[in-house]
């Protein structure tokens, strides 16, 4: 893992933290409207790396036994295939 991934992986455990506590005090908000309200679409690139965010809260909430396992293992797979979409996207335009 290079420095800069090391960073990027830091900024993103920072920012799950928060979320972890913003959720325990909104007494669990949807994950849904917790993401569309940190995570506003702005560019296809950006969404790449909010769906790489978005992986890793996931992988959070499960360790927080706050989603089934299951679940989550088809929201990521889903993620996945939209975030390889999106690349396809990016690489045609």
């Amino acid at each position: 893992m290079s420095l800069t991934d090391s960073l990027a992986l830091v900024d993103k455990l920072s920012l799950i933290e928060v979320l972890n506590e913003s959720l325990a005090l909104a007494d669990k908000l949807p994950l849904i409207e917790v993401l569309t309200e940190v995570l506003p679409l702005t560019d296809p690139l950006a969404l790449v790396d909010k769906l790489s965010l978005v992986e890793v809260l996931l992988l959070s909430l499960v360790l927080n036994d706050a989603l089934p396992l299951l679940l989550v293992e088809i929201l990521l797979l889903s993620l996945v295939l939209k975030e390889a979409l999106v690349l396809l996207l990016v690489e045609i335009l």
